[in-house]
């Protein structure tokens, strides 16, 4: 089994008139695809909040038995974005649907880096507020990054 590190973006998308949440981020779902495969052991770092979202994400998770000793439960809110559905069922966004929360917060500590510096692989996105940092430390080794500004619905 291959041990694959997934930085660092947790959140959820949520729907206030259908109250529905649903997990994701850029991190989680790397980390459950890869489970997916069946050959990977993989582990996630970064920061959720302590609050109702992070108490969905904890549950996909350990769903999924992803590793999260280093998916760090801080206070604060957990990355969000909040959608909208037309009268046709679209989803879209405004302006100011995304929040950062404490995601924005998460950087590498020595500890960290040393915990990365054991796994086969890390992904990562371009706009990781460590993608630098985690750029440098992976630099001989597999690393692999994906355009973390795909944003799936318009905005209006």
């Amino acid at each position: 089994m291959k041990k694959i590190l997934a930085l660092s973006c947790c959140c959820v998308d949520f729907f206030p008139e259908k109250k529905i949440i649903n997990v994701g981020g850029n991190a989680l779902n790397v980390a459950v695809s890869c489970v997916k495969t069946g050959k990977a052991d993989v582990s996630l770092m970064g920061n959720i909040g302590k609050d109702k979202y992070a108490e969905e994400i904890v549950k996909t998770v350990d769903k999924y038995k992803i590793n999260r000793q280093k998916l760090y439960m801080v206070d604060g809110i957990t990355a969000n974005n909040k959608l909208y559905l037309t009268d046709e069922g679209e989803k879209y966004e405004k302006s100011s649907s995304w929040t950062n929360g404490v995601y924005a917060d998460f950087r590498l500590t020595d500890e960290n880096i040393a915990y990365m510096k054991t796994f086969d692989a890390v992904a990562s996105t371009f706009n990781d507020p460590n993608f630098k940092q985690t750029l440098d430390v992976r630099r001989n080794a597999s690393f692999f990054a994906f355009n973390g500004f795909f944003r799936p619905c318009p905005q209006r």
